[in-house]
């Protein structure tokens, strides 16, 4: 039989602490092991996994947007922020508020010219197309330059026969009035 000399210690085991969580768990002849949970760095990082009295807490670098994309979702301490791309006008349209890192741009359908109408102003990027009125000549013009879809109708006023003169052409929308001289006949005609 064999004796002790010494008597057995007992401790109780070390206890983690909130800010702490358990690397390794206790058994009976080994002590519990504890670690500082990961602190995130909240301006470039948010907590991606929650601690737990045995998990350490994970961080994750936040998204950054990219010049051609907008934050649609902000970030928490617990969540990323989300980014989109930015919207691009296609040909038929125009931009009529600008991108921007927090909005995205918005885009309208540029303005199609009636039959009766020319285009008075070139749609742009940046700017719908203008359209005016075809100009209507009158019963006392004629057209000198027919419309075009850029381009507006010119009207000119019809010549007037003098009372020396007679009417060689009617006039009409698309022509002038042409006059000549009257003959002037002799004392013997």
């Amino acid at each position: 039989m064999l004796f002790r000399s010494v008597d057995r210690q007992c401790q109780d085991h070390t206890t983690c602490t909130p800010a702490q969580w358990e690397t390794k768990a206790a058994e009976a002849h080994v002590d519990r092991t504890c670690a500082a949970l990961t602190t995130c760095v909240f301006a470039n990082q948010y907590e991606s996994t929650a601690p737990s009295s045995t998990v350490n807490r994970v961080c994750t670098q936040l998204t950054v947007c990219s010049a051609t994309q907008w934050q649609i979702a902000a970030k928490t301490l617990t969540s990323n922020r989300t980014c989109k791309d930015h919207t691009v006008c296609e040909g038929t349209e125009y931009q009529t508020k600008e991108a921007s890192s927090t909005s995205d741009r918005i885009c309208a359908a540029h303005t199609t010219c009636a039959t009766d109408q020319w285009e008075s102003k070139a749609a742009g990027t940046h700017a719908d197309r203008q359209c005016s009125a075809l100009t209507t000549c009158t019963s006392a013009q004629w057209q000198t330059l027919a419309p075009a879809a850029t381009s507006d109708r010119t009207c000119r006023d019809n010549t007037v026969c003098t009372s020396s003169q007679w009417q060689t052409r009617p006039a009409s929308g698309m022509q002038d009035r042409h006059c000549a001289l009257l003959t002037v006949c002799s004392s013997t005609q």
